[in-house]
């Protein structure tokens, strides 16, 4: 198990120096027999010695065989062809020796292998992922600013939409841990894979995407990330994904969408996305969903709450289901008996529900949020939805909270053994 380092402004894709290489100026051909067989395109590489060599960075521009490489630019200060020309060696694990890009780590890393993504400058790359991590042995980016584990977030950029896709992969079983990174102005996907399982996505954002800002399989587990003004859904995925602490705001599509059953989200922000807030459009076999302390906002009507294709289990608890066109819709071909709503808040919904029925620990007042018109939705002091929420801590305690945001009063349960530990939602 190995530790490596990425830096797109000071990095180096080249693993063994090459001396010796000669440099043709008409068509930027960089030639040395048998120096380039590990190389791919979009490689940057240090190019730091020879005759009139203007020693930087430089991004190969294709790879004709193992002796050429096409650099994307004139490296030399006149129209001289260098036959001394050096090329830095960088072995990755050092800050002092990073590699340039995120796309050459995925290609050097094994199973239990963890990358620190410089941040700073951005990587205009695409990126594809190549190697799986184990069951024992996962493989994880994580961005970082300054210090490594200081939470910085290291951004890949599309250029804007010039390039297609941010990360993509035709793994099945990844086994990986993406923390840390922004993934931004793709002219299709932030990350695109119908096959991935087993990701593990912390503290991330896709943002403007051109198509969905996130789009995988099944099995992931996603905690804090945000998806913002993707061109698509904000967060597709099959089925089966956990989402903890996420925002889905102001997407062309869906916030949240199953294409093929359902999911939980917990603790979730999903508001003024165009169609629906979170849509389960799978099978009957497999369009389960459970929504617990989620704020759902339809922003003036203009968008759906919650929209399932097919009856299953569905639990719906302590939600805030607002202005929405329709607040909750299930289908009417079917009925089934497998369903639970508790402690619910509708309000300023053109239609509540659809084949749902209220329940008697709904409530239907204004939520009160802090500031909606500026996307503040804690829980504003007098707030309808403060203390009304399901916990176990019984009809004469106050209960947690409805919705994403939990209030510094909110109740939750003290076990009998004293140790004080709270049921109430993570703060966000």
């Amino acid at each position: 198990m190995a530790t490596y380092f990425t830096d797109w402004a000071n990095g180096n894709d080249n693993i063994t120096a090459i001396t010796g290489a000669t440099f043709t100026e008409s068509t930027k051909n960089l030639n040395k027999v048998g120096a380039f067989a590990n190389y791919t395109a979009n490689m940057r590489i240090n190019i730091d010695g020879g005759t009139a060599v203007i020693d930087a960075i430089y991004l190969v521009a294709s790879v004709t065989d193992n002796d050429n490489v096409v650099i994307s630019a004139t490296i030399t200060s006149d129209a001289s062809d260098p036959t001394d020309v050096s090329v830095a060696a960088s072995a990755g694990t050092s800050e002092g020796a990073a590699w340039a890009t995120i796309n050459h780590a995925m290609n050097q890393v094994a199973a239990g292998d963890k990358v620190w993504v410089q941040g700073g400058t951005s990587y205009e790359e695409e990126v594809t992922m190549t190697t799986a991590g184990t069951t024992t042995n996962g493989i994880t980016f994580e961005g970082y600013t300054s210090s490594t584990g200081d939470g910085g977030l290291a951004t890949l950029d599309g250029d804007p939409g010039t390039l297609t896709n941010g990360i993509t992969t035709t793994l099945g079983h990844s086994y990986y841990r993406l923390e840390n990174l922004i993934i931004q102005g793709y002219s299709n996907m932030g990350f695109n894979s119908t096959t991935s399982d087993r990701l593990g996505v912390f503290n991330c954002q896709f943002n403007t995407n051109g198509a969905r800002g996130f789009d995988c399989d099944n099995q992931n587990l996603f905690f804090e990330c945000t998806a913002t003004g993707n061109s698509g859904d904000g967060f597709g995925f099959d089925t089966n994904c956990i989402y903890v602490n996420c925002k889905a705001m102001s997407n062309g599509d869906n916030g949240f969408e199953a294409d093929e059953g359902g999911g939980t989200l917990y603790n979730c922000v999903s508001f003024n996305n165009s169609d629906k807030q979170v849509r389960i459009t799978g099978s009957s076999s497999l369009a389960h969903q459970a929504l617990i302390n989620c704020t759902l906002d339809g922003d003036d009507q203009s968008g759906g709450g919650i929209f399932a294709a097919a009856w299953n289990t569905h639990a719906l608890i302590n939600c805030i289901v607002y202005d929405c066109i329709t607040g909750f819709q299930l289908p009417a071909s079917e009925t089934n008996v497998a369903h639970l709503g508790l402690n619910n808040l509708f309000n300023a919904n053109t239609t509540d529900y659809v084949n749902w029925a209220a329940t008697a620990t709904d409530i239907t007042d204004a939520p009160g949020f802090t500031d909606e018109a500026n996307n503040d939705y804690t829980l504003a002091a007098g707030s309808a939805a403060r203390n009304a929420g399901h916990d176990h801590s019984g009809a004469s305690s106050p209960g947690m909270d409805i919705g994403a945001h939990q209030s510094a009063d909110a109740g939750g349960t003290t076990f009998s053994d004293g140790t004080g530990m709270s049921l109430g939602m993570t703060r966000i």
